[in-house]
This record gives C-alpha cells, structure tokens and sequence, in this order.
C-alpha cells in the first residue's frame, strides 16, 4: 500500500498541482544525467536535471500483474548529455534508473518515488536514440541458473 507523507497530503488536497517528472540516470562509469519534463533545469542534490526539447519520456506503463513496466525515452543526440558514442560504448547498457515526480516549487529529490530500475534495449538511428527503462521486475523474469 501506498504511504504518503503530510505534506504530500495537503498538496494533493489544495488541488493546485505544480509535479513534473524526473528522472536520474547512473551510468555504467557512475556518471549521473538528469532529465525532467518541467520546462525549466533544475538542479536537485547535486545533480541537474535538464528540461528542454530533444528528448521525450513516454508514459510509465503499469499493470497489476507481474509483467516488467517499462517507458522509453527518445531524443536527438547531444541533448542532456546523452551522446552517440557513449550508448555504442556500452555507458548506459544496465545503466540504473530512478523516476520520481516532485513539485517544482519546491523540489526534493526522490519525494514521491515512482519507480526504479535499468536501461534496457538501446536503439540507434542516424540522429537519435530510443532507450528502453525496464523496472525492476525484469530481474525476476530471467533465469539467473539451472539446477539439474
């Protein structure tokens, strides 16, 4: 069940909502990229996270069953930090992930969690990228060995 604190209850009760979405990404080499949906940067516990055009985050798809959620992220190249040859290097394979929402007048990192995880399936096209987030769901779905 969810909990949420007090002051995320009177939020919700005054009705005037000022959330975006953001999300940290930790590269492989501990590198960290910021990203949010709000139209302006912000930087939150030392991290930026940069708004802007580029990139899109889609919808966080969930279900009630054990199925993996998952949500994409599309962007040119260059945009947040994110370059073509850091995803062929292999920065962002299983890189972790957190999606957090927070209002943007007063933000705090990681206040109202929505989910976590990996960096899946990275796609290339010639001026941008598709990145696949996969929750941590996907690690109970693979066989980790056999026993025979």
């Amino acid at each position: 069940m969810l909990s949420l604190s007090t002051k995320r209850l009177d939020y919700l009760a005054a009705g005037e909502y000022t959330d975006a979405r953001y999300a940290r990404i930790v590269r492989r080499d501990g590198v960290t990229i910021g990203i949010t949906t709000h139209s302006e940067d912000q930087l939150l516990n030392g991290t930026l996270y940069q708004s802007g055009s580029g990139y899109a985050m889609s919808s966080l798809k969930t279900t009630d069953s054990l199925t993996v959620d998952n949500l994409n992220i599309t962007g040119v190249y260059g945009v947040a930090g994110i370059q073509r040859d850091h995803l062929l290097g292999g920065l962002y394979d299983d890189a972790d992930m957190y999606i957090f929402d927070t209002d943007y007048l007063n933000p705090v990192e990681d206040e109202h969690p929505k989910r976590s995880g990996h960096l899946g399936q990275v796609t290339l096209y010639e001026h941008r990228f598709e990145i696949e987030f996969r929750s941590l769901t996907q690690m109970m779905q693979q066989i980790v060995g056999r026993t025979y």
